[in-house]
């Protein structure tokens, strides 16, 4: 997913095409065949409460970043054994990665996605950095 950029015109002519019949983007928007996609990035799998998922949605754990996106709207079937979404998927990497960055775009996301990894934050890295260096200062203070 990181070697291919997404292109969002793209992307929204391929989820008109192959996605709106079953979803919709739009904030407040009901539910169609399949939920409502609005506030999709850090959900959950299955926790939309006005929509009826499949157990095996519910209980998948998943929670929705570009990367589980990624691999999902490759093969839902493979990705979620009998999930309620019949789709075939798709297959190129590009096509998958317009369709996300068009989601980013339609569903309320942040243009840029928070970091994988807590660690990486800025403010994370300042915390880390203050109670080493209180740390360092409160050994020095005992040895004195």
């Amino acid at each position: 997913m990181d070697k291919v950029t997404g292109n969002a015109e793209r992307g929204e002519k391929l989820f008109k095409g192959r996605c709106a019949q079953c979803h919709t983007t739009a904030k407040d928007a009901p539910n169609k065949v399949g939920p409502n996609l609005y506030g999709l990035f850090g959900r959950t799998a299955g926790t939309l409460p006005e929509y009826k998922y499949s157990d095996s949605m519910k209980a998948s754990g998943i929670a929705w970043r570009d990367e589980t996106l990624f691999e999902f709207i490759y093969n839902p079937l493979k990705y979620v054994p009998k999930t309620k979404m019949m789709f075939p998927g798709f297959k190129y990497e590009q096509d998958r990665a317009d369709v996300i960055k068009y989601l980013r775009q339609a569903t309320g996301a942040d243009p840029v996605p928070p970091p994988r990894n807590g660690l990486s934050h800025p403010a994370t890295i300042m915390v880390i950095l203050a109670v080493v260096v209180l740390s360092i200062l409160a050994i020095n203070s005992k040895k004195k």
